[in-house]
């Protein structure tokens, strides 16, 4: 299973509207970069209290990165 469909399982698990879940990846300069579509009541759910469910992703996700040589970032958007 590729990073980008990973995120998206992992993402659709958290949220109440999964069908609006919409990953992109780009290539940046110094690494991946995702973008997170979602509905904006699921906000909130995705990012958690004081940002520990998103911080949480993004360290997997990094480590990840981390073993093949990449770097990642993680983006939000409405």
């Amino acid at each position: 299973m590729q990073t980008k469909e990973l995120l998206a399982v992992l993402i659709k698990e958290l949220v109440d509207f999964p069908s609006d879940v919409v990953v992109e990846e780009f290539d940046g300069e110094f690494g991946e970069i995702f973008q997170v579509n979602l509905n904006k009541e699921d906000i909130g759910k995705v990012v958690g209290k004081k940002g520990r469910t998103i911080s949480a992703l993004r360290q997997v996700f990094k480590s990840v990165a981390r073993k093949s040589g990449k770097t990642f970032e993680l983006e939000i958007v409405e």
